[in-house]
């Protein structure tokens, strides 16, 4: 299934974070495909902000944290930023992980992940959605960057991420065409 940038609004009407930022990266592009980062403005995600992670595609396996979204960063104890986002999965599903964006930089386009969930070693879970959207360093280039937002189903209390016993499982994945289709399944 693919969505496009209308039919993931509707889809978003309860995840506030998510929606929110949408709409910012929406006005950072203007009439482009893709917004640059010297049109991002931090205050357009207005109550997303804490919410909304950067992750810089550095090639060679290297996703890393340039901003962490502290809404996460405060219910695991952990700062992510500096950090390579492929280094904190479980080395299970790295490769995955890692398969998992390039759709993003081969073919520009967003993902939706919706019933994420972390399975904590004491039982308890949390429960997201996901929402991850390209920015170019300059015009006619592909990606560098990726914009992630968040939204959970509800806050548990904190912990720590060695608490972590499995995940993160993401149970639906949908591209979504920005405008230059999606890639082939």
């Amino acid at each position: 299934m693919t969505l496009t940038l209308l039919t993931l609004n509707d889809r978003l009407e309860t995840r506030e974070n998510c929606r929110l930022f949408l709409q910012a990266w929406q006005k950072w592009r203007g009439g482009k495909v893709l917004p640059l980062r010297s049109d991002v403005r931090p205050e357009d995600l207005k109550a997303a902000m804490a919410a909304v992670s950067v992750w810089e595609l550095k090639g060679d396996g290297k996703v890393m944290v340039r901003l962490g979204a502290t809404l996460f960063e405060e219910q695991t104890g952990e700062t992510r930023r500096g950090k390579n986002y492929l280094d904190l999965m479980p080395e299970r599903i790295r490769e995955q992980g890692m398969e998992r964006l390039q759709p993003i930089v081969r073919v520009p386009c967003g993902i939706f992940a919706d019933g994420c969930s972390l399975r904590l070693k004491d039982g308890r879970s949390l429960e997201f959605d996901i929402l991850l959207l390209p920015v170019a360093e300059a015009p006619e280039q592909k990606p560098t960057f990726i914009y992630y937002g968040i939204d959970l189903a509800d806050r548990a209390k904190p912990f720590d991420i060695s608490e972590i016993d499995k995940g993160p499982f993401v149970t639906s994945t949908t591209h979504i065409d920005i405008g230059c289709g999606v890639p082939e399944p």
